[in-house]
């Protein structure tokens, strides 16, 4: 059986010591939000479902940022350019403020340039030839 309270730190007793009065162990909540002190399992780490889920999606959220963060940028773009590009094989403009999530990824610098149709400039990135226009917001691509 498990005891939730809202009470102070008992001076009597230690973290993780057993009381025989409660039945439990007494321990402190590891959400870093709540910290409250109770009673219960000696290996419960949450005070309440509430705190468990709380610090579940954090540690989710922060390992999708991480995932996040070490996917490679020409992939990003790939994936993004397939997803508006809707199979056109034709010359194709996208600003870069009308999509301010996905396209950050065009700020990083690419080395490899090609030419496509005889125009210096372009970046082979997966299966599209793909143009930053200099100096403006501006992306032209084309699906090969």
């Amino acid at each position: 059986m498990e005891y939730q309270s809202n009470m102070e730190e008992n001076s009597n007793l230690k973290l993780g010591q057993w009381d025989v009065e409660e039945n439990a162990h007494y321990l402190q909540c590891q959400n870093d939000a709540c910290k409250k002190y109770f009673f219960g399992r000696k290996n419960k780490k949450y005070c309440s479902g509430k705190c468990k889920i709380k610090a579940n999606n954090e540690l989710a959220a922060q390992r999708l940022n991480e995932i996040k963060g070490n996917i490679d940028p020409i992939d990003q773009i790939n994936r993004f350019l397939s997803k508006i590009s809707k199979g056109k094989d034709e010359r194709s403009t996208i600003y870069l403020s009308d999509y301010p999530v996905e396209t950050q990824y065009f700020n990083v610098p690419i080395k490899s340039t090609v030419n496509y149709k005889d125009s210096p400039g372009w970046m082979l990135i997966g299966k599209f030839y793909v143009k930053k226009i200099p100096n403006h917001d501006r992306v032209d691509f084309v699906e090969m």
